[in-house]
């Protein structure tokens, strides 16, 4: 079944993606973090902000930023499991148009 246009982000620039908006983590969510040069997976836990980098090379994946460290994440777990919040300053809450 095709997701809806509002909720995908595939056709989104990369800097459309990561402009303006920080993404909270509602449920956990897993992401790929790199460990003496191998890719481990990692529960990101929720209520962390994630910051869209750029897309990764695989593109079903996008590379997210939390807490200055890189990890990949499914962008369809973006949009089912995080907020899109607007960035006014380092701890923002409110919720992004």
């Amino acid at each position: 079944m095709a997701q809806p246009e509002h909720s995908r982000l595939s056709e989104c620039s990369t800097a459309e993606l990561g402009g303006g908006i920080h993404y909270r983590i509602k449920r956990p969510t897993i992401a790929l973090a790199y460990e003496d040069n191998h890719q481990v997976a990692v529960t990101l836990p929720v209520g962390k902000m994630m910051d869209v980098v750029s897309r990764a090379e695989d593109d079903r994946f996008l590379v997210v930023d939390v807490d200055g460290e890189r990890f990949q994440v499914f962008e369809t777990d973006l949009v089912e499991r995080c907020s899109a919040h607007a960035k006014q300053g380092p701890t923002s809450d409110k919720p992004a148009k």
